[in-house]
C-alpha cells in the first residue's frame, strides 16, 4: 500500500511541474508578443509625431491611424483634425476671393495638402494687384486695367477697375461727341475725367482748334446771340428758323440767311434799319455789330478782341472763324454780309 502511495504521489508531482512548465511557456510567450506588439505602435507613434513637427499633417496622421491609440494619438489626431478644417475654410476663401484670410491660413501649414500652390497662386495675385496700381499711379489705364483682371479681385482691384471703366465710358463719349462736331461738349466729357486718359489732353487741344473754325447752326447763333444780353433787353425773338430763314431782333434788325443739309449757316445778312442806326453813336453801332459776328462763334477769341479787329473784319479780308463779312449802306440801312469760306 505505502508503494502504491508513493508512486501515486510521484506522479501528481511530475504533472504539476509540468502544469507549471505549460503555464510559464504560455505566459513567456504571451509577453514576447506584447513586446514586439507595443515596439511597433511606438515606432509608428515616433514617426507619426516626427512628420506632425514637420507640418505634414496628413502623412503624420496615417501614421497616428496605425499606432493603435498610442500614448497621445487621439490629441494629435484631433489637432490635425483642426487643420484639416481650416485649410476647407482657407479654400472657401479663395472661391469667395477673401484672399488675405486664406493667405494667412495657408502660411500657417505650408506643407498640408497643396497649401504651397494657393500661397504662390495668391502671392501672384498680389504682385498684379501692386503693378496695377504702379500702371495706374502712372496713368497707364489700359495695361493697369489688364493686370486688375488679372488680380481676380485682390484687395482694391475691383475699384480700380470700375474707375478705369468709368473714365473710359467718359473718355469714349467724349469721342462721339468730338466726332459729332459738337467740341464744346467734348471738352468738357474729357475734362470730366478728372485727369489725362489715353490721349484725351491731345483731343482737347484738337476741339479747340476745331472750335475756331466750327460752322454755326441756326440754334446755336440764336442762342450765343441772346446769351449776350443777359437782361432780356435785346433778343432774337421772332421768325422762322427752316434751311432759308428770316429772324427779327427786338430792336427790328433783320435777319435773313441760308443753312446746309446738316443746319449750319453758310450765309448770312443783317440789315440795320436806319432808324436803329441813328439811335447810337459810333461805338454803340460797332458793339451792335460785333455782337452779331460773335454769335457765329464765341470760342474765336474773346469780344474785347474782336471789337480791336472789328474793321479788319467787315472791311479787310480777315475771315473771323469760317465766315467772311462785308457792310455797305442801302438806302440809309446799314447792311452786313457773311459767307462760309471754310
Amino acid at each position: 500500500m505505502e508503494q502504491i502511495k508513493s508512486k501515486i504521489g510521484f506522479r501528481l508531482q511530475c504533472g504539476m511541474v509540468l502544469f507549471l512548465s505549460v503555464l510559464a511557456a504560455i505566459v513567456l510567450s504571451a509577453c514576447g508578443l506584447r513586446s514586439a506588439g507595443d515596439t511597433a505602435d511606438l515606432e509608428n507613434y515616433e514617426k507619426a509625431v516626427d512628420l506632425y513637427n514637420e507640418g505634414l499633417y496628413a502623412e503624420a496622421k496615417q501614421y497616428f491611424l496605425l499606432d493603435n491609440n498610442y500614448s497621445n494619438t487621439s490629441d494629435f489626431l484631433a489637432k490635425i483634425a483642426e487643420v484639416e478644417k481650416n485649410y476647407s475654410a482657407a479654400v472657401s476663401f479663395v472661391d469667395a476671393r477673401e484672399y488675405q484670410e486664406a493667405y494667412r491660413i495657408f502660411t500657417a501649414m505650408p506643407k498640408y495638402e497643396n497649401s504651397q500652390e494657393y500661397i504662390s497662386y495668391i502671392d501672384g495675385l498680389a504682385a498684379n494687384f501692386t503693378e496695377g496700381e504702379r500702371l495706374y499711379s502712372e496713368g497707364k489705364y489700359f495695361e493697369a486695367r489688364a493686370l486688375f483682371v488679372a488680380a481676380c479681385s485682390y484687395s482694391a482691384s475691383d475699384s480700380y477697375l470700375a474707375n478705369i471703366d468709368a473714365m473710359a465710358e467718359m473718355y469714349n463719349f467724349g469721342v462721339e461727341l468730338m466726332n459729332s462736331g459738337k467740341y464744346l461738349d467734348a471738352i468738357k466729357a474729357f475734362e470730366g475725367i478728372g485727369t489725362v486718359f489715353e490721349d484725351s489732353d491731345e483731343l482737347i487741344a484738337l476741339c479747340r482748334e476745331r472750335l475756331l473754325t466750327k460752322p454755326c447752326t441756326l440754334s446755336e447763333f440764336i442762342g450765343a446771340f441772346n446769351a449776350q444780353y443777359p437782361d432780356g433787353s435785346v433778343k432774337i425773338s421772332s421768325g422762322n428758323t427752316d434751311r432759308n430763314f428770316t429772324l427779327v431782333d427786338s430792336r427790328g434788325v433783320i435777319i435773313i440767311g441760308n443753312a446746309d443739309d446738316n443746319g449750319f449757316i453758310y450765309s448770312l445778312g443783317i440789315t440795320f434799319p436806319a432808324e436803329l442806326i441813328s439811335s447810337l453813336d459810333d461805338e454803340g453801332f460797332r458793339e451792335a455789330v460785333a455782337r452779331f459776328i460773335f454769335a457765329l462763334n464765341p470760342n474765336f477769341c474773346t469780344f474785347d478782341e474782336l471789337i480791336s479787329k472789328l474793321d479788319d473784319y467787315i472791311y479787310g479780308d480777315d475771315i473771323y472763324g469760317c465766315m467772311s463779312f462785308s457792310m455797305y449802306d442801302a438806302g440809309g440801312n446799314i447792311i452786313i454780309e457773311s459767307e462760309r469760306v471754310r
